[in-house]
């Protein structure tokens, strides 16, 4: 167990300990797939408690395509340092909708 609370090296990011959240959508993202206070303050909570690292729950890379709802978009050099100033590390899960996606010819 000594382990399990020792400092790790992944590709270079170190994490302070081997505790990782799983992903989960909870829906506390802006309409825009920013972070918000909720969100922020939700992640705090967790590293306050001791995760040392965050899997970020469905990440899109493009707002036109949302995964479920409400869905972090991190599009932006802007949107990726609002978060890098938070005391943990993340991991993100990127998703593409492509069930989502339509032709020009589909849309009706």
């Amino acid at each position: 167990m000594k382990t399990m609370f020792t400092p790790l090296q992944i590709a270079g990011m170190e994490v302070k300990n081997r505790t990782f959240m799983a992903p989960m959508s909870l829906g506390y993202e802006s309409q825009d797939g920013t972070v918000n206070e909720k969100m922020e303050a939700y992640w705090l909570r967790r590293a306050e408690g001791g995760v040392g690292c965050i899997i970020v729950d469905a990440t899109s890379v493009d707002p036109s395509v949302p995964y479920l709802g409400n869905t972090l978009c991190f599009r932006s050099e802007e949107s990726i340092q609002n978060i890098s100033i938070l005391p943990i590390r993340f991991i993100n899960m990127v998703v593409r909708s492509f069930h989502r996606l339509r032709t020009q010819d589909q849309k009706a």
